[in-house]
């Protein structure tokens, strides 16, 4: 499996956690799909850094805290 595969199956795995985990922490649900949007970019550019497996999820979030 190629890295693009591997990142859009992170993507779909993770998508409706982070997305949950950043509308409970701003007012507007707009402000969290930006927040989601950005993660995703970030994951994309340093996806050589992400880690693997359970771990993912919460470097996912680690990134969206930021």
């Amino acid at each position: 499996m190629n890295s693009d595969d591997q990142f859009r199956q992170v993507y779909a795995a993770t998508f409706p956690s982070l997305l949950g985990y950043a509308l409970r922490r701003v007012e507007q649900p707009a402000d969290a799909a930006d927040i989601v949007a950005e993660t995703f970019l970030i994951a994309w550019r340093r996806r050589a850094e992400m880690p693997g497996g359970h771990e993912t999820r919460l470097w996912l979030y680690g990134v969206a805290r930021v």
